[in-house]
């Protein structure tokens, strides 16, 4: 039954819902970075929604002392943070996580001191 399935969709392997669902449990129970990520922002998709790099992982390792977790090196932290969706991205001079947005605080832009028409955000940020 199994080869007749992956001979009907040309050999593809589809995600099992059970696989999907101990990932995440993985994810949620092991992995700090996620755990933080889950808990402290919103991965929102939208580009223009960014958060300083040290920051985030400064705040990361202070969270896990506070949480009495285990952080994994600033490298992993960057790997990972590109894992769930938020690459590192560098903007005039700094490196920032991209889609991302603070749940309590809110979302401070990096452009908040000049005013820049849609044209120039999207020369800047493609």
């Amino acid at each position: 039954e199994g080869v007749q399935r992956l001979i009907k969709n040309d050999f593809r392997l589809t995600e099992s819902k059970a696989c999907n669902e101990a990932r995440e449990e993985y994810r949620s129970t092991l992995d700090t970075v996620h755990h933080y990520l889950k808990e402290n922002y919103l991965i929102t998709g939208n580009k223009m929604d960014m958060i300083s790099k040290a920051k985030l992982e400064e705040d990361y390792i202070k969270w896990c002392s506070a949480n009495t977790l285990t952080a994994v090196s600033k490298r992993n932290i960057k790997d990972r943070m590109g894992k769930n969706g938020c690459p590192v991205t560098k903007y005039q001079g700094n490196y920032y996580y991209r889609y991302l947005k603070e749940k309590e605080e809110g979302f401070k832009s990096i452009t908040e001191k000049k005013d820049y028409t849609s044209e120039q955000m999207k020369t800047i940020f493609g």
